[in-house]
């Protein structure tokens, strides 16, 4: 029989084979170190086999759902954004020539005054010139004109 040999770093596991001759050969087997590393490799490749499987068949699935179910969902709503905005521009419009027709002249005059006084106040604070100051500006300026185009008298004699 075949005798096991046992050795501290390696596991060796005699099994007896018939040669021609009919002695006896020692056949070896892994240590337990490297088959549970052969193992632990062939389960890690295993695991990204089928989870880059899977992965592929999620991702046209989750395609597949959003173009069947989602995307009706996004255009009915934009279509109806888009019926709510235009009918919300129709009133908006129809509100804004009522408001016109109800307002009366004096208020738009008022308002008007208001706005001009305000914008008035604004060329004051900022100590720009107003279109008077600049008509003022203007005359004089042309009477100047007319003045210097003028011959003096007092040098022609």
């Amino acid at each position: 029989m075949a005798e096991a040999n046992v050795n501290n770093t390696e596991l060796k596991n005699e099994t007896p084979e018939n040669d021609v001759k009919g002695t006896e050969t020692v056949k070896e087997t892994k240590t337990p170190r490297a088959f549970i590393t052969e193992t632990y490799e062939k389960a890690v490749d295993a695991v990204k086999t089928s989870t880059e499987k899977y992965r592929d068949i999620i991702k046209e699935k989750k395609s597949a759902y959003k173009e069947k179910y989602v995307q009706p969902v996004v255009d009915k709503g934009n279509d109806i954004r888009d019926k709510v905005k235009a009918e919300y521009d129709k009133v908006y419009d129809k509100a804004l020539e009522t408001g016109k027709k109800l307002i009366p002249e004096s208020t738009i005059k008022t308002v008007e005054e208001k706005w001009d006084k305000g914008l008035r106040s604004i060329v004051e604070k900022v100590n720009l010139p107003t279109r008077e100051d600049i008509d003022r500006l203007t005359k004089a300026m042309e009477a100047l004109n007319s003045k210097i185009d003028m011959p003096n008298e007092k040098s022609l004699v």
